[in-house]
């Protein structure tokens, strides 16, 4: 059985591999820069939102409504609702670390997931580890998602449209909801 699966280990490995290369010297001192340009981004406000939301949880405050915005109405952050399933991991660790750590995590599980997410979709269509291998890179390494990843929070997060087209053709071949 896990020779069977051995070739997709190796490409998940070579990718990982690849993922450091391509993020060299953040990866090494993930605590102490952030991956891509920050000043004049988005993704500082990110940071900063990690940063309040560790300094709320530590004071007793509403990690949801920051008065320290546009007081005295305050503000709220709305990218928990929209991406629970990588701030709150991300917001742990910025607890645990720092923010910086978090938000270079973040950005690294981004880019695994969108290759995973690619990999699988062109696996199930075509069964050739190869075309899934490449197609995974060139989906993860698109100009616009790294732009994105450098930019926008909030555009960054592609690894669901695969998955997304993925589970509409498993759902047509099965053409059944309870199986």
């Amino acid at each position: 059985m896990l020779q069977r699966y051995k070739i997709h280990f190796i490409f998940f490995a070579v990718f990982v591999v690849i993922l450091l290369l391509w993020t060299f010297p953040v990866i090494l001192q993930l605590n102490r820069s952030a991956y891509g340009p920050i000043y004049g981004t988005d993704n500082r406000a990110v940071i900063w939102n990690f940063w309040w939301y560790h300094y709320a949880q530590q004071n007793h405050l509403n990690p949801d409504m920051n008065m320290m915005v546009n007081f005295p109405y305050g503000s709220g952050w709305t990218a928990p609702r929209i991406y629970p399933w990588y701030v709150y991991p991300a917001y742990w660790l910025s607890g645990l670390v720092n923010e910086l750590f978090a938000y270079n995590i973040l950005i690294l599980v981004s880019f695994l997931f969108s290759f995973l997410s690619m990999y699988l979709l062109v696996f199930y269509l075509t069964r050739q580890a190869n075309a899934a291998f490449v197609s995974g890179l060139i989906y993860t390494f698109a100009p616009y998602h790294v732009n994105k990843s450098w930019e926008h929070f909030g555009l960054m997060f592609i690894d669901f449209i695969p998955l997304a087209v993925l589970g509409l053709l498993m759902l047509k071949k099965k053409q059944n909801l309870h199986s």
